[in-house]
């Protein structure tokens, strides 16, 4: 999923009280973890970053702090509460599965926190991302709303399943309204803006560590968007995702917004 999410790690955070939104951590463009050098995408350094702003500006540096505060234990009990860990249970036959290390090290846990090395479907990252718009609510989608006869009566009509709840109401207010201020100001979302619509948006840019050149490089990404509108009234969330992307700029933000 990429920095997308990162919108999740902060609902851990917030949830778990591990951060507030005046502290501020210092990214000088990477943080060495266990003898290596993990960098952010801006690899000149954000300098030093409120919560807020750490979200807004996708930096790395901030996650990872946030992923050592949560440790292995709560990461996982987290990732399992917000369904990644489970199929949706949607009405369509063939659904996947995530892709996690068995055994998650503290450096996993680290490039995790940032959305990096492992795997999920859009379906799962979506219905995560929905419960977060919609108060802390995981809800379990459906295609079909209703069924009807010749005779136009109903003899099946999708009854509302929340699942759990994820975290709570007001940290789920707190996110979208940082994630709005990201795309209405200046944000690494804000071609995600909209005039007229309060748009709560997230982009990011993952690579493909299976794909590897003879320098030990990766071009291949996966460039995607998730939002949700209105940010304090939901009635729509999308994700969009680039696989592959080879013309121009393949960083999320540029090509999914």
């Amino acid at each position: 999923p990429g920095s997308t999410f990162k919108i999740i790690t902060s609902a851990m955070s917030l949830d778990k009280k591990l951060v507030n939104m005046v502290e501020s951590v210092n990214c000088p463009g990477y943080l060495t973890m266990f003898g290596i050098r993990i960098h952010c995408h801006q690899v000149k350094g954000h300098g030093s970053l409120a919560f807020p702003q750490g979200l807004q500006n996708s930096c790395n540096v901030w996650f990872m702090t946030l992923g050592g505060r949560l440790g292995i234990d709560n990461f996982k009990q987290y990732v399992s509460t917000f369904g990644y860990n489970e199929k949706t249970g949607v009405d369509l036959p063939g659904e996947g599965t995530s892709i996690f290390n068995a055994q998650m090290s503290e450096l996993d846990l680290a490039i995790y926190a940032f959305g990096q090395n492992f795997n999920v479907t859009p379906l799962q990252h979506l219905s995560a991302i929905a419960s977060v718009a919609n108060g802390g609510k995981l809800l379990q989608p459906y295609m079909v709303e209703q069924i009807t006869d010749d005779a136009g009566n109903i003899i099946f009509k999708h009854e509302t399943v929340v699942k759990r709840q994820t975290v709570s109401e007001d940290v789920c207010k707190t996110i979208s309204k940082i994630l709005e201020e990201g795309v209405s100001g200046d944000g690494g979302a804000k071609n995600a803006y909209v005039p007229g619509y309060k748009v709560a948006a997230k982009t990011g840019t993952s690579e493909k560590k299976d794909k590897y050149d003879e320098n030990g490089e990766t071009s291949y990404r996966v460039a995607s968007c998730v939002a949700f509108a209105p940010y304090d009234d939901p009635q729509v969330a999308v994700i969009i995702v680039v696989d592959e992307p080879t013309v121009g700029s393949r960083y999320g933000s540029v090509v999914a917004d």
